[in-house]
């Protein structure tokens, strides 16, 4: 009899173990290219040099870049993008739906949005089509993008 109990203790415990764990939400993992990403690089064509970082903000469907340039005495957002992503296996496609310019005068991002007026100017002035198609890869803390042959290197933040 106490064979018994126990054989059905341990059941119990089993099934409402069972039970407990698929009544949890399942946690679903984000791909590995999701995050803050940054690079940073001195560019000498501008006269003195400067660092010009690229901030790359990445979600499931959506990415958000912006430029700053660090001139030494001041630092400046000049541009950013903002709009949808795809991903199949290896590649990114960008859709922007969002470009910003610098003003100077405020030193913040001024927006044209897809559908405005000045979108098509935007997208000539970025050297951007409607999308834009992109290999990437991530290793550790580095995602390397490849667009027209150039790559360029993010570390994770």
């Amino acid at each position: 009899m106490i064979r018994i109990k126990s054989t059905i203790g341990i059941i119990l415990i089993a099934l409402l173990t069972l039970t407990f764990n698929s009544c949890q939400k399942d946690e679903e993992e984000n791909p590995d290219y999701v995050g803050t990403w940054v690079n940073e690089e001195v560019d000498s064509s501008w006269g003195d040099p400067v660092t010009v970082i690229t901030t790359l903000v990445l979600t499931k469907s959506t990415f958000e870049m912006t430029m700053t340039v660090d001139f030494g005495y001041a630092i400046m957002t000049m541009a950013g993008m903002r709009g949808s992503l795809s991903v199949s296996e290896n590649q990114f496609t960008i859709t922007p739906n969002s470009i910003g310019f610098a003003d100077y005068e405020t030193g913040t991002l001024v927006w044209v949005n897809q559908g405005e007026e000045g979108w098509d100017e935007a997208l000539a002035e970025v050297e951007m089509d409607e999308s834009e198609t992109a290999t990437y890869s991530v290793e550790g803390n580095e995602l390397t993008i490849t667009m027209e042959g150039d790559d360029q290197v993010f570390t994770r933040q």
